[in-house]
This record gives C-alpha cells, sequence and structure tokens, in this order.
C-alpha cells in the first residue's frame, strides 16, 4: 500500500472539517519526501563522480611510479591509459549539474592541477629530466600538482556533504511545521487528530527521522550505520538507495585506503625486489648515524654489482632480469643480520649498511654475499644461469662520515674488485698526501700518460702443463699516477673507452708487446706475449693494417702474438668483432676467448669465433677440488676446445692441488699467483729478452 493510499485511509476518519488541513499536510510531507530523495539522489551523484576522480587520481600516481622504475612500454601504456580515464573522467563530471557553482569551481581547479601534473609527468617519461636532482624535482613538482587535485576535490567533495545537511535543516523545519499544524487540528478534533497524528508519525516521520540520523552519522564518517526499511513505498525505496549509496562509498573508500598504503610503500620499497630503495636506504643510514652522535663502535657499506647482468637482459629479455634480481634480493635478505639494512640502489646494484661492524667481518659478510649468489641455482624463463657478483666495502667512519661518501667509495671499491680479479674489495684511502685518480681528470691524465710515456707493463707467467714451463706471458697494463703511485687498469679503462683513447692505449700496448718479441733471442722461439685486447677497438678500422705493418717492421713473427678479448665484449656487434678476429688470424696472429663460461653465449661465440684458446672463468676454478660440479664443468668445456681445435687454459690458480687436478682434466696452460704473480715486464722478460 502506497503512502497516498494510507493516508487518505486516515483522513477519511477525520471530520469533514479537517480534511483540507490533513490533505494539505499529506501534500507537505511527501513534497517534502520527493525532495529529500532528490537530493539525497543528487549528493549521490556527485559524491561517486568526485570519489571516482580521487581514485583515478591516486592510481595515475601508482601508474608514473612504476614507469619510472621499470621504464617498460606495457608500464608507460599503462599510464598513459589512466592519464586518458582520468581526463575523461574530470570531463563527464563538469559535464554533469552540481547542486552548488562552488562545486564545479574546485573540480575545475582540481582538473586544472592535474592537467600541470600530467605535463610533469609526460617530461619525466619523456627524458626532458636529465640528472638525478632534475627528476627529483620533477616528480616533485608531479606530487604537488597531484595532492593539489585530490584537495580541490575533498573540498568539493566536503561542500557536497555540507549541502545534503542544509536540505536535512529544511526537512527539520517542514516537520517543525507539520507539527504545528497537528496542533491546530489538536485544537479542532483532539481525538481524531491524535489518531492521524499517530499514525502519520509512525508511517512517515519515524523513516524521516531514521533517514536524518543516517545522514547525520554519514556526514560524520560512520558508514556502517544502514536503514531498515519498513515497508515496499517510496520511503522504503529511499532507504534502500540511501544503503546501497552507504555500502557502494564505503567499498571505495576502503579500495582507496588501501591504494594509499600501496602508494606510500612504493615510495619507500623497490617494487621488484620488496628491499629498501636508494633514497630510503640514505635515510635509513643518516637516521642510523644522526643517532650514534659519531661515537657509533664502526659500521660498513657494502656496494654490490651482479657480473654481465646486462647479457641476461639482452639475451633473455628483461622478464628474466628481473626474475634474477628478485632473487638475488631474496637472497640478501636471508644472507644478512635482522639489524643490517639491505637496498637495491640501481638496477644491477645493491648496498647493504651494516652497524657495528669492523673490516674483517664487513670481508667475511661480502664473501658470504658472493659465494650465496654464486652457488645459487638461478633459474629463468626455463634457463639455468650462473651468475656472480663483485662487492666493494666501505668503512665508517674511516671512509666517510655521510651516506653519500660511503655509497661512493663502496661503488668504487667494487670496481676496484673487479679490475683485481677478486670477488670483493675494501675501499683503500688516499695516503700520503698521494692523491689517486679523480674520475673527473682521468681523461687529461690518461692524455698526459700517453704523451709523457706514464704507461708501465707487467706480466704474468703462463705455464705449459704438458711440458713443465713458462712459455708464454699475459701482458697487464698499469698508469703511473701522481708520486708514481701505480694504478689498475680497472680504474682508467672505463674513462679510456669513453672518451675514445682506447685505441691509442690499444696500439700502444701492440707496438710494446712487438718490441719484446723482437728483442728475444733465437733460442726461444716458442715464447708468445697475450696482449688484452679491448672491444672498443674492433670499431677501430686501421688496427689489422697497423699490427700488420708493426709486425712486418719488427720482423716478429705473427703467430708468438696473442690477442686476448673477454666474450662480453664481442657481444654488441659479433659481426664486426668476427671481422677483425679474422682479419688479424690472416696476418697469423692467434685469438684467447677470456672469462669463457662466464657469459650466456659463450657456446655461441667458440661455433662462430675462430679462437685458439679459451681461457676458463675463474669462478670455475677458485674452488676446483672441494665442487665435483666444478670438475665436471671444466672437463666439459676442455671437451668443447678440443672439439673445435682450440686449447684451454685455466686462470685464478693458486695451490698445487688445484694445478694437479688441472692437468688430470686435460687443461694445456695454468695461470695464477700459484704459477706466478703479475710483475714488471723488466724484470722477467730481461732474462729472457736481450
Amino acid at each position: 500500500m502506497s503512502i497516498r493510499t494510507r493516508v487518505i485511509l486516515g483522513t477519511a476518519l477525520v471530520a469533514l472539517p479537517l480534511i483540507v488541513l490533513a490533505v494539505g499536510l499529506s501534500i507537505a510531507v511527501l513534497r517534502t519526501t520527493s525532495a529529500l530523495q532528490a537530493s539525497v539522489e543528487e549528493v549521490n551523484v556527485e559524491a561517486r563522480w568526485l570519489i571516482h576522480l580521487q581514485q583515478d587520481s591516486l592510481k595515475v600516481a601508482i601508474a608514473l611510479h612504476e614507469a619510472l622504475e621499470h621504464g617498460t612500454p606495457a608500464a608507460r601504456d599503462r599510464f598513459a591509459g589512466l592519464a586518458r580515464a582520468l581526463d575523461q573522467g574530470f570531463d563527464q563530471a563538469l559535464a554533469a549539474p552540481f547542486a552548488l557553482a562552488r562545486e564545479r569551481d574546485l573540480v575545475r581547479a582540481a582538473r586544472d592541477e592535474w592537467q600541470a601534473a600530467r605535463a610533469a609527468a609526460e617530461r619525466l617519461l619523456a627524458g626532458l629530466s636529465p640528472g638525478p636532482a632534475d627528476r627529483e624535482t620533477e616528480l616533485s613538482r608531479f606530487q604537488a600538482h597531484l595532492d593539489r587535485t585530490i584537495a580541490n576535490l575533498e573540498q568539493a567533495d566536503d561542500l557536497a556533504r555540507r549541502e545534503m545537511d542544509r536540505q536535512l535543516e529544511l526537512v527539520r523545519a517542514a516537520r517543525t511545521g507539520i507539527a504545528l499544524l497537528m496542533i491546530l487540528v489538536l485544537g479542532v478534533g483532539p481525538g481524531m487528530l491524535l489518531v492521524v497524528g499517530g499514525y502519520v508519525d509512525r508511517i512517515l516521520l519515524n523513516p524521516v527521522r531514521a533517514l536524518q540520523e543516517a545522514a547525520r552519522r554519514f556526514g560524520e564518517g560512520d558508514l556502517s550505520y544502514r536503514l531498515t526499511p519498513r515497508a515496499a513505498d517510496e520511503l522504503g525505496e529511499l532507504a534502500d538507495t540511501f544503503n546501497a549509496m552507504a555500502e557502494k562509498i564505503e567499498r571505495e573508500l576502503r579500495a582507496r585506503g588501501h591504494i594509499e598504503k600501496e602508494l606510500r610503500y612504493l615510495a619507500d620499497h623497490d617494487a621488484l625486489t620488496g628491499l629498501y630503495n636508494r633514497r630510503r636506504f640514505q635515510q635509513e643510514v643518516e637516521a642510523r648515524l644522526e643517532r650514534s652522535g659519531g661515537e657509533a663502535p664502526g659500521a660498513a657499506v657494502l656496494f654490490l654489482d651482479l657480473d654481465d647482468f646486462k647479457e641476461v637482459n639482452d639475451s633473455l629479455g628483461h622478464r628474466a632480469g628481473d626474475e634474477v634480481l628478485a632473487r638475488v634480493g631474496r637472497l640478501l635478505r636471508a644472507a644478512v643480520r635482522a639489524t643490517d639494512i639491505p637496498a637495491r640502489v640501481g638496477g644491477d646494484e645493491f648496498a647493504v649498511f651494516l652497524p657495528s661492524t669492523g673490516a674483517e667481518e664487513a670481508q667475511a659478510v661480502a664473501q658470504r654475499l658472493v659465494e650465496s649468489i654464486r652457488r645459487h641455482h638461478f633459474r629463468a624463463l626455463g634457463r639455468d644461469l650462473v651468475m656472480t657478483a663483485s662487492v666493494g666495502i666501505a668503512l665508517y667512519p674511516e671512509h666517510g662520515t655521510t651516506t653519500e661518501e660511503l655509497l661512493a667509495r663502496a661503488d668504487l671499491a667494487m670496481y676496484q674488485s673487479k679490475s683485481c680479479g677478486n670477488r670483493f674489495c675494501l675501499y683503500i684511502p688516499e695516503r700520503d698526501g698521494a692523491r689517486g685518480i679523480s674520475w673527473l681528470n682521468c681523461e687529461a691524465q690518461l692524455r698526459d700518460a700517453l704523451e709523457k710515456e706514464r704507461f708501465v707493463l707487467f706480466c704474468q707467467p703462463i705455464l705449459d702443463l704438458r711440458q713443465g714451463r713458462v712459455t708464454r706471458y699475459e701482458l697487464l697494463l698499469r698508469m703511473k699516477g701522481e708520486g708514481d703511485r701505480l694504478v689498475g687498469p680497472g680504474t682508467f679503462l672505463p674513462v679510456a673507452e669513453r672518451s675514445g683513447l682506447i685505441h691509442d692505449i690499444d696500439r700502444w700496448v701492440i707496438r710494446q708487446a712487438i718490441r719484446l718479441l723482437s728483442r728475444s733471442p733465437a733460442a726461444l722461439p716458442d715464447l708468445c706475449l697475450e696482449v688484452n685486447l679491448s672491444g672498443k677497438s674492433f670499431a677501430d678500422g686501421g688496427l689489422v693494417a697497423f699490427v700488420g705493418a708493426e709486425l712486418e717492421a719488427a720482423g716478429v713473427e705473427p703467430g708468438r702474438l696473442i690477442f686476448e678479448i673477454t666474450e662480453t665484449a664481442l657481444i654488441p656487434d659479433l659481426d664486426e668483432a668476427t671481422g677483425v678476429v679474422l682479419g688479424l688470424r690472416q696476418l697469423g696472429c692467434q685469438f684467447a676467448l677470456d672469462d669463457f663460461g662466464r657469459g650466456f653465449s659463450s657456446l655461441f661465440h667458440l661455433k662462430h669465433l675462430p679462437v685458439d684458446y679459451l681461457k676458463i672463468d675463474g669462478a670455475f676454478v677458485e674452488s676446483l677440488p672441494h665442487h665435483p660440479v666444478d670438475q665436471h664443468l671444466v672437463r666439459a668445456i676442455v671437451e668443447a676446445a678440443r672439439g673445435v681445435g682450440a686449447r684451454t687454459v685455466a686462470e685464478y690458480v693458486r695451490d698445487g692441488e688445484t694445478l694437479a687436478l688441472l692437468r688430470d682434466l686435460g687443461v694445456d696452460y695454468a695461470q695464477g699467483y700459484h704459477v706466478g704473480p703479475p710483475v714488471p715486464v723488466e724484470r722477467v722478460l730481461s732474462t729472457v729478452c736481450v
């Protein structure tokens, strides 16, 4: 039965003089109910648009962080799609009617702030902010505009709620007027008016009061309150509408809370590994150091870099690389203490802060991390991978008193560890007033070293395991820094490659090697020298002609000159590298492929490159006597080399047990500190060269 029918039946019981007044009362109540329903519906529509816009703004922020973090086309497309959806949302919201003009102004202002935020985001994604500082500034500008967008939307939502409260106040006023009319009716017909008034109060005013109470609680933030419909009439439909609106807004606010929580998490953590990101790592370390007040017993920062990680992405794709990085993150968490702070600070770079830690303990942790990664069975996209890492160590306060200083020194130590072949290295500070080579002035010092002959050569013997004697040496380059302090190639070769000086340096080494061979006595016709060739030199179009001219001028047998190159240097342009190798082999020179087995294309290079020697990567040799898997791998490399007519050289031989085992496995040559350390070339070759 409808409200209209109930009112007619009730007023029929009242005396005729009360009919007009009763009808007027019913009409007033029905109009009040209709106005309230229309007001609630309008607020419902406005609230839905405003909450959708706030949610979409938060989703856009998360999509931007993912796009900046991964840089993948999918992440960028997701950001672009969400941005377009947010634009459409603003257009649709502004096309809808608003209860107040001020609400429309706030939504329009929110749209303007969003347009500014989107422009900042597109500049970030387009790479128009080259430096880290510019990038951080642009990101802050994006966040500021987005915060103002959300603030304007929240203010518009608040206005909508206040408008609903105003409508409810009008309802209260209407109810007061109705009460006055009821008093008048009571004066004319007290008995019948009480009956009709009680009836109307029960069927109409009680639901209105319940709706008013629900709106009040809703305005105070209590979204759990629900109305109980008493009949299947207009008021029952209004109660159902209000309940549905409250449930929808409650769900959307819960979703918004989850999104905000995720956004806060992504601001401090690396999404791939779950570790702290670089910003949060710096904050945590600075806070630890500040709390210590400079009186901490000591601390250390480890800087870990995955060796040849680029090969994983290049050969297997970024998905495989992401799987490797996520697994390394889990290995780091498992290998450190609860008080330590691990973080991912770059693409394949990780850092660990070790509080209350000295040099010896830090080196033990570094070794544990390196071994954990080396021995771990990585598997990505159905492929088994062997990964290694290099670690640099910086101590607090000896090597730095700020996070930036410690990270920079640990980073430098990591490069030192790569250059010297160790898996981890402690940063060596400058002493006795002799300053090390700066990355900023290294290019100038390289040019000076070329002009003033400040490069020096060391050589390391290579033992022929069949003959039991040294028949060849590997030439190793050093540079004299200030104060004649020797600087390793890991410090200056990256700068030489970036500056293009590597071609001149390689030619200098080749010229010196040929000169040394020309001075060797006729009694040592099999003396050979190995020269490390940079991968950048394969772009030197005149290299083959230069080597041929130098050999001919010196009268040296080309087969005594062996060029050594790592397989990672060949990866960028295999066709170009193959052409240079073939050209030098036509002259009669030999080639050795260094670090064989470390990369993911070893067998591919073995098939397509005409090499004479495979230098087995030290990762398979260091612990050879104690690891049967390494023994099987070395035996497999020996068999593969024999199959293509190449011979094998084992590096990192550090004891007699390893040497004997290599001989049993059929390896042809051995190199390492057990055979002999690198020494100045004059000291060794003066005994065999005149």
